[in-house]
């Protein structure tokens, strides 16, 4: 029998498939890879904590003394008169050379190391929010195009489907078993199912245009399959921040910002109340050759002092060294309530994470039994469709509604996998080991 026009698209599609399996997979962490590699905001982050880092080592900026070295070498000439009617009378050359050393010492130095350990932790808790939150882009991008191939898929089993139904329908209409309204509701159908794949096709060739931006893959590839739900059986979320809240880069930045302003504080107290010490050494020479060129030492000496500057302005109300103090005991407060803040946001998302893998689990639930009543609903109504007991518009319900059970299937598995991904990141620890330590047996 003479395959059908009609049927053509169908076959071109499982040809395209069946050579889709060339196309290179791309792992995920070969796209977080490339993504890193590539990112702008990612490449920026990383240029200033290598700023910060670069700051934060300089040590040698702060307890390196003041040194100075001086030399120099001069000579003068006499005339008898002027315009000068003979050669000049040469006196010689004089030397002198010297070095001087300064050692500093002030109240500041004494959290200079805390200071610059602080700064270093902080630049390095920045950039790796900064990598959360890209990677969290790439994953949630990555599981999406990775959920778009399984839908398409099934639609593409849907359009083959209504396709062979119409197929079916016209043959039965041209042998006289149906009539044209059978025939008109199979070409209808097959025509809906043909504008549900491009639909799909449409949305995935988004999700991929925004997931080559984000991680700069270029050329033809393909995802690793969508994974099982792994299950999991949390405690309360309370008991989870728990256990690990502190492990959050966001409070983790807040309590180093807390660490940060108390250590200016005590840093402003230190530079109001402490005196400042510097200690110098000199060391200077001198010498000349005579007219007659005979060499002789002028002076030789080594000096040495200590100074000492005793600050008040610290004890003085209303002094700019005083409102200096107050406004880093000021910052200490703001950063105490920051910390709070960010803490209790932190629980807010576990708690709103917890919630959804609830939700996500019971949905799963529900689903699967969804797609199994659909697709023996499905099988049933094209048995009858082929017996002539239901009409082509029973029949084409019946898969358009096991079609939507495999996209809610889809839907509910990608939104468990995601919601564990958000909660694995909030609390920083990685996926893997939120679901060997809460997968449910």
């Amino acid at each position: 029998m003479r395959t059908p026009w009609r049927l053509i698209p169908a076959l071109l599609l499982a040809s395209l498939s069946l050579a889709a399996g060339n196309v290179p997979v791309i792992t995920l962490e070969e796209a977080l890879s490339s993504a890193e590699e590539t990112n702008i905001d990612l490449e920026k982050a990383g240029v200033e904590l290598r700023r910060k880092l670069r700051s934060a080592d300089a040590v040698m900026s702060t307890f390196m003394p003041d040194i100075s070295l001086s030399a120099s070498v001069s000579t003068s000439a006499s005339f008898q008169s002027f315009p000068p009617d003979t050669e000049p009378g040469f006196s010689g050359l004089r030397y002198s050379a010297g070095a001087d050393i300064s050692f500093p010492f002030s109240g500041s130095m004494i959290t200079d190391g805390k200071t610059r350990d602080l700064t270093r932790e902080g630049a390095s808790l920045t950039y790796e929010k900064a990598r959360t939150t890209l990677s969290l882009g790439i994953i949630t991008g990555y599981w999406g195009l990775a959920t778009a191939d399984l839908s398409i898929k099934a639609a593409e089993l849907s359009y083959d489907a209504a396709a062979r139904q119409y197929a079916s329908a016209e043959e039965m209409y041209r042998s006289g078993m149906t009539d044209e309204l059978s025939l008109s509701q199979a070409e209808l159908a097959m025509y809906d199912a043909q504008l549900s794949l491009k639909n799909l096709e449409d949305s995935k060739d988004q999700l991929m245009a925004e997931f080559r931006t984000m991680t700069g893959i270029e050329g033809d590839f393909t995802t690793e399959d969508l994974p099982e739900p792994v299950l999991l059986s949390l405690p309360s979320a309370e008991e989870i921040f728990a256990e690990f809240g502190e492990n959050s880069i966001d409070v983790q930045s807040a309590r180093n910002a807390l660490s940060s302003a108390r250590n200016a504080e005590t840093t402003a107290k230190l530079s109001a109340y402490v005196p400042t010490l510097t200690a110098s050494v000199g060391y200077s020479y001198s010498g000349a050759h005579s007219e007659s060129w005979d060499y002789s030492t002028t002076g030789n000496g080594l000096t040495g002092s200590v100074r000492m500057s005793l600050p008040i302005s610290g004890i003085i109300p209303t002094s700019q060294t005083d409102i200096t103090i107050k406004e880093r005991q000021d910052d200490v407060t703001l950063a105490s309530l920051s910390l709070q803040g960010a803490k209790d946001t932190l629980l807010a998302d576990i708690r709103s994470y917890v919630m959804g893998i609830d939700q996500a689990e019971k949905s799963l639930a529900i689903a699967e039994r969804s797609r199994a009543a659909a697709a023996r609903t499905d099988e049933l109504a094209q048995e009858a469709f082929q017996a002539g007991l239901m009409s082509a518009d029973d029949a084409s319900d019946a898969r358009t509604k096991l079609l939507n059970a495999e996209m809610s299937l889809l839907s509910a598995r990608l939104t468990h996998l995601l919601e564990s991904y958000n909660l694995a990141a909030a609390i920083n620890i990685p996926l893997s080991d939120l679901q060997a330590r809460y997968a449910r047996i």
